[in-house]
């Protein structure tokens, strides 16, 4: 049984965390305890317990933490590599600079760009994956597709409503909407973290059976 905590926030979203599922919580804001039924609130703890049983905290700190040290390993390396070039001189550059300044300049694309799309595509699916196991454990997809109806549209949280990092961790967007409607959210949903709802919504349909 993970501990839960609410958030005095009239906007209705909600959120796990914790490394692991004996160190977890679960995080409601007030408006979505107060503006939701029994089986549609059901359905939104069910996708948080999914997300904790499926580990996916853990493995988004992961990716975080590789990401991190791409980044922090190629400032490093191009240290190194600048530091060495200014000691020795410039028609006296040797292979193992150069090795280490093409080293660094591929780390920092990984780091930057590369890595972060594998992140936002994983976070993607594994939205789907919370979906579709809190669905298995109500036994009612209707009750999480009649939530996330609801949710769409008012899922701002006033306190996360600036931190991009919380934003796959919650069962829909907590952004403003121009936080979402950046240059990068638009090009082709690559640096989104969250498939559309409406996506989402056609998926639990599926498994309960309609033809879409």
């Amino acid at each position: 049984m993970p501990k839960v905590y609410s958030i005095n926030d009239m906007g209705m979203n909600a959120f796990a965390t914790g490394r692991d599922p004996k160190h977890s919580y679960i995080v409601l804001t007030k408006g979505i305890i107060n503006k939701l039924e029994k089986s549609e609130l059901e359905g939104v703890i069910a996708h948080e317990m999914a997300h904790i049983g499926n580990r996916d905290i853990k493995l988004m700190l992961i990716m975080i933490v590789c990401i991190s040290f791409a980044t922090i390993l190629a400032e490093i390396l191009l240290r190194i590599s600048l530091t060495a070039r200014t000691n020795n001189s410039k028609n006296n550059v040797s292979a193992i600079q150069i090795f280490l300044l093409i080293l660094a300049i591929s780390l920092y694309v990984y780091g930057y760009l590369v890595a972060p799309l594998i992140k936002f595509a994983v976070s993607r699916t594994r939205e789907f994956q919370a979906d579709a196991t809190g669905a298995l454990i109500t036994r009612n997809p209707r009750g999480l597709i009649s939530a996330l109806e609801k949710i769409s549209g008012n899922s701002v949280v006033k306190i996360l409503s600036d931190k991009q990092t919380m934003s796959p961790m919650c069962i829909a967007n907590p952004l403003t909407k121009n936080k979402q409607d950046t240059f990068f959210s638009k090009v082709s949903g690559l640096f989104t973290t969250h498939p559309p709802i409406e996506e989402r919504i056609k998926a639990l349909k599926i498994m309960d059976g309609y033809r879409t």
